[in-house]
């Protein structure tokens, strides 16, 4: 993410950081000013990296075709890749920043762990009526792992390809940033893929229709499959879809009107106000009081 998102990924990593006793992030900055500030706040357990110690000839010949939000998709294989090379991991999970850990995300990756598979994708799991998944892809790119194996590599390569053609969201079924392309990768590595079974992870603003809000516990909140009646505990949301009227009032995706109104409300105000803090702590710190009113991509 770049200095826009900083309060994004400030929020993100606390959460993480909460949950967790054993993770490293790595950052790739998408502008100088992000890079300065992860430098100063000097976050544990954080390795900010700057763009152009990234991108090679390849990756800025594809840069020159693409706007500022497809370049950040366009970027996310690729950076992948960087990271299991130049740091020698024996696997890498890329995150979103407009996401918040309730758990620790270590039961997700041991689930690939356990599958014997190289790569782990999380479903949208969209509703049975819900088309969406035609033109955004079966797969969203939230928390991908991919190992640093033969396969894993494989997989990653070819995916780098098809990200260096074009990373354009069309509705035209082939296109949609860097993750439709994972419908005919997965099909084509499907021995060697993992879909997440667990439904903690992956909740999100278009499918929270499909679960009901039971209890929160010792912290753990607890929702249940309508379908199944399947209670699980929460891992992680996704709160995509946020647009901000200005720097203290947003709209929460007008799709989320279920039966969980008060859960809804608590959950995205808890998160906002999260924001909020981090976009005091980098105005009053670093005087960056910009904002963006929604994806750049897609507004």
């Amino acid at each position: 993410f770049d200095s826009n998102y900083l309060d994004k990924g400030l929020v993100i990593y606390n959460s993480i950081s909460k949950v967790s006793g054993n993770f490293h992030l790595y950052i790739l900055a998408m502008d100088d000013r992000c890079y300065e500030v992860l430098l100063d706040l000097a976050l544990p357990y954080v390795t900010p990296i700057k763009l152009h110690e990234f991108e090679t000839e390849e990756i800025l010949k594809a840069k020159a075709t693409r706007s500022r939000g497809e370049y950040c998709w366009m970027c996310m294989p690729p950076f992948i890749k960087y990271l299991l090379k130049n740091y020698n991991l024996d696997y890498c999970t890329e995150v979103d920043a407009d996401m918040l850990f309730y758990q620790d995300p270590q039961i997700l990756i041991d689930e690939l762990i356990d599958s014997g598979c190289s790569v782990q994708f999380v479903e949208h799991r969209f509703a049975k009526n819900d088309n969406r998944e035609w033109f955004v892809g079966k797969y969203c790119t939230q928390l991908n792992t991919i190992k640093n194996d033969e396969i894993g590599n494989a997989f990653l390569d070819e995916w780098i390809e098809k990200c260096y053609e074009s990373t354009a969201a069309i509705k035209d079924g082939i296109h949609w940033g860097e993750q439709k392309y994972l419908d005919s990768l997965v099909e084509k590595y499907k021995e060697h893929v993992h879909s997440l079974e667990n439904l903690g992870g992956g909740v999100a603003p278009w499918n929270l229709k499909q679960y009901r809000y039971v209890n929160t516990i010792n912290n753990k909140i607890f929702l249940e499959e309508k379908n199944s009646g399947k209670v699980f505990s929460l891992v992680f949301y996704h709160f995509e879809g946020l647009y901000y009227f200005d720097k203290n009032s947003a709209l929460v995706p007008l799709y989320l009107e279920t039966d969980n109104r008060g859960f809804i409300k608590s959950l995205y105000t808890d998160y906002l106000l999260l924001i909020k803090n981090a976009k005091r702590l980098l105005e009053n710190n670093y005087s960056i009081s910009f904002y963006i009113k929604g994806h750049p991509n897609l507004t």
